[in-house]
């Protein structure tokens, strides 16, 4: 038997704490990894409450570090163990208007049953948002079609106005009938309520009022097997509270006389999160 014991990544204290771990595991094949590396630096092991203070530990030494040595974001990596653990990591990072790239696996914010929720989001912080208003008033669809979408994408153009503007145009019901106007204007109406609400109610009411009057729970379980559903699910309630924790942080932390800050990254360079091994 040919063991490939040379490792070309890691060092050799990396590679020493690794032989002493999986030592313990009752099925070993045993081995013994080396590098030509060197020693490395030591190992430091910090104990955390749990997932989130253990990422927000992690994104707190880093913008340390960046601060003092006055490095780029670039600069910086995030290894951890499994794709799992990703999420906490990108929330921490959002949270903290890091920009970052993730290595290896999809980034929990471009899965689809997020991004169906955040264009609602985008759509409610920003009516003129086209490419948002198209795919909220279609997930799930609420009787528009696509040729009452091409009609007021048309008359939205000629008008040069956004489409959710067109919607209240008195124009419109020359390109459309009664029955295709409603729907859009009901939509539209709802989303004015949602917008209107959003600068006084708490984050955590607008939200579930949200779910509730879209009833995305029930689209997944109509448009995928029960597994992918429970799966999709379980994702939205994760962003869901994330989101409701994001909004009681910041309320507490700007009072009533706070005013919106730009949530923009900063760009001049992004940090990689990436899972990793030995």
């Amino acid at each position: 038997m040919i063991k490939l014991e040379q490792n070309y990544r890691s060092t050799v204290r990396i590679l020493t704490a690794a032989n002493n771990m999986i030592a313990n595991n009752p099925k070993l094949f045993e081995k013994k990894l080396w590098s030509e590396h060197g020693m490395g630096d030591t190992i430091t092991v910090t104990g955390c409450n749990d997932e989130e203070h253990e990422a927000e530990s992690v994104v707190f030494r880093l913008s340390a570090h960046k601060f003092e040595r006055r490095t780029q974001f670039r600069d910086y990596a995030i290894l951890y163990r499994g794709n799992f653990q990703a999420r906490i990591f990108e929330q921490v990072l959002r949270r903290e208007r890091i920009p970052y790239v993730l290595s290896g696996g999809q980034s929990f914010f471009d899965r689809a049953e997020i991004k169906d929720l955040c264009v609602y989001l985008r759509l409610i912080a920003n009516p003129d948002d086209d490419p948002a208003f198209i795919r909220a008033i279609t997930t799930p669809r609420r009787g528009v079609g696509n040729t009452t979408l091409e009609a007021l994408g048309a008359f939205a153009g000629a008008a040069k106005v956004s489409l959710f503007e067109a919607v209240f145009m008195g124009g419109i019901k020359a390109r459309l009938s009664g029955r295709q106007v409603e729907p859009l204007r009901t939509f539209c109406e709802w989303i004015r309520r949602l917008s209107d609400r959003a600068a006084r109610d708490p984050a955590s009411t607008v939200l579930d009022d949200m779910m509730e009057a879209i009833h995305y729970e029930a689209y997944l379980y109509d448009a995928f097997d029960e597994r992918q559903a429970q799966a999709k699910w379980q994702n939205v309630l994760e962003f869901l509270e994330w989101l409701k924790r994001k909004g009681t942080s910041r309320s507490r932390r700007s009072g009533p006389k706070s005013s919106r800050r730009a949530t923009t990254p900063p760009t001049d360079s992004a940090t990689t999160a990436r899972t990793c091994s030995a």
